[in-house]
């Protein structure tokens, strides 16, 4: 998911990306050889091109759309982990991440810069720390992003 935004983004309508060099999608970060070769791979193939076109043709808008709410870069070139169960749905988070420039991963690993950890956070809690990954709570995120206590 984090991919395909990032794709939509630089490449700002479908056909660009259809379009689009092994070179090129490289270019993008998060995009490694794997990816590039898919996606070339995927729309050098007449049919996805022919589907592409007749979803287009038929009122799909192909060009991507800036995130809408906030535009706050406050986590800009930072990686989240959310683990654990936290007050509101995990998707209310990865939201406010995504729309103040941050990066939401599913691991822990060397590029996590935070781990925000509701109750219960099991193993990726115990990775963060082995790794010396800053651990949030709620309200270390919030004071994060600059709102303040939810409540």
């Amino acid at each position: 998911e984090t991919v395909a935004r990032d794709l939509a983004r630089h490449f700002k309508h479908a056909r660009a990306l259809a379009g689009a060099t092994r070179e090129e999608l490289l270019e993008v970060e998060g995009v490694g050889e794997q990816v590039a070769s898919s996606v070339v791979e995927y729309f050098s193939l007449p049919v996805n091109r022919a589907r592409l076109e007749r979803l287009l043709s038929r009122g799909v808008n192909g060009a991507s759309r800036e995130e809408e709410g906030s535009t706050s870069r406050a986590l800009q070139g930072k990686t989240f982990v959310i683990t654990g169960t936290l007050s509101l749905p995990r998707e209310h988070f990865k939201r406010l991440i995504l729309e103040a420039g941050g990066r939401v991963s599913d691991s822990v690993s060397s590029a996590t810069s935070h781990v925000l950890a509701g109750a219960n956070p099991g193993s990726k809690l115990e990775q963060a720390e082995r790794r010396h990954v800053p651990i949030l709570t709620e309200n270390d995120f919030n004071e994060l992003l600059g709102a303040g206590n939810p409540e």
